[in-house]
């Protein structure tokens, strides 16, 4: 049953493309990471499905058919052994490929996973330094703006402003006000972009730990089948030299590495 680590990995990793694809507001740099990561998942993930369940079916195959050679075992040729090894060897290297092919994916798209986590590090450091310069410019606008409307109010209390100079002074209030108020945008603007890059990075890091589970159950079932690979071909040859009951012990063992791999596979 597909309930197994490897199932709640790729659930995962479906899920936080879902939430991936649904964060705005990001940084141009985190926008283009964001779109590579889901056109990189929307071809992982139809990949992994699919090995999972080609592997699934063969696992499920080859321990039917070792529960009916157990079964048999004292009463085939060895004939008959050769050409049930033969097919159990078919049915092996239908799941070879996939499991293989999963694999390499995986890993691609795992070391791809990590390398955005380093690129989002430093995307935040950029924002960071970003809003720091932003916000020191903005402290010496607001002062500037201040003392301004400070001489406003000493020269009209003077009284000797005149019109010229009540209008100079408006014009460069309200430059000085401009200012203040473009600056707060561009303030916002990144504290809204560091906050939804936090969230971006947080659900980046959670993808990479399911990757990493994914990666750890797939080198698992590939090397799981490349020993039944090889016990299958040591069987074969040793049909006719080994005993009944060597017999008997290497089948056993294949079952044992088929409830394995369906174990890993699930």
């Amino acid at each position: 049953m597909e309930n197994g680590m490897l199932s709640q990995a790729i659930i995962n990793i479906e899920q936080l493309k879902n939430t991936l694809n649904g964060f705005s507001g990001l940084p141009a740099q985190a926008v283009e990471i964001q779109q590579n990561t889901s056109a990189m998942l929307n071809d992982l993930l139809p990949t992994l499905q699919g090995m999972q369940k080609q592997v699934l079916t063969t696992g499920q195959t080859l321990q039917t058919q070792l529960n009916q050679q157990l079964a048999t075992l004292n009463t085939e040729t060895p004939e008959q052994l050769r050409a049930a090894i033969s097919q159990l060897q078919e049915e092996v290297s239908q799941a070879a490929q996939p499991a293989s092919q999963a694999l390499t994916a995986a890993n691609a798209a795992n070391n791809k996973v990590t390398q955005n986590n380093l690129a989002l590090q430093q995307i935040d450091v950029s924002l960071q330094n970003d809003i720091a310069g932003l916000q020191s410019n903005l402290s010496g606008a607001t002062q500037e703006l201040d003392a301004l409307n400070k001489q406003k109010y000493y020269w009209l209390a003077l009284g000797i402003l005149g019109v010229p100079g009540l209008i100079a002074m408006a014009v460069e209030l309200n430059q000085a006000q401009n200012k203040v108020n473009d600056l707060q945008g561009q303030v916002n603007q990144i504290q809204q972009q560091i906050q939804s890059q936090q969230g971006f990075s947080t659900q980046i890091k959670s993808l990479s730990a399911n990757f990493s589970t994914a990666v750890d159950k797939l080198s698992g079932l590939d090397n799981t089948i490349n020993f039944l690979k090889g016990d299958m071909g040591n069987i074969s040859q040793d049909i006719g030299t080994a005993s009944q009951q060597q017999l008997q012990l290497f089948f056993t063992a294949a079952l044992m590495e088929v409830n394995t791999l369906v174990n890993d596979a699930s």
